[in-house]
């Protein structure tokens, strides 16, 4: 039995360690792959891509869904941004144009 602060641990305590304890070991080793990976990836470039990520997730298949997911929200909203952007800008070009028009008329 395992103890802590002086007291005697019972087998449901010590099976919670332990399986912390793993899941602890397991997360670590997964990072410490992704950082190999990515570093692999990366090479000397200086700027980490979507796909860097991507190739990094790729032996988790639920963590490369989420990516996948969440890339593919981005550039959905990327894309709506650039269109609204291009929309308002369309608006100032008209509304100087006809500011421009009203002097040119007085």
């Amino acid at each position: 039995a395992l103890q802590k602060g002086g007291s005697i641990l019972n087998n449901q305590e010590n099976q919670d360690i332990a399986t912390i304890a793993a899941i602890a070991e397991t997360a670590f080793r997964q990072c410490d792959m992704f950082a190999k990976d990515l570093g692999g990836f990366h090479a000397k470039r200086h700027t980490v891509t979507v796909d860097d990520v991507k190739l990094t997730a790729r032996r988790t298949t639920a963590l490369y869904n989420y990516i996948q997911q969440k890339s593919e929200e981005l550039a959905l909203n990327n894309q709506e941004l650039k269109e609204k952007r291009k929309r308002n800008a369309a608006k100032r070009k008209s509304k100087d144009m006809e500011a421009e028009e009203n002097e040119l008329e007085d």
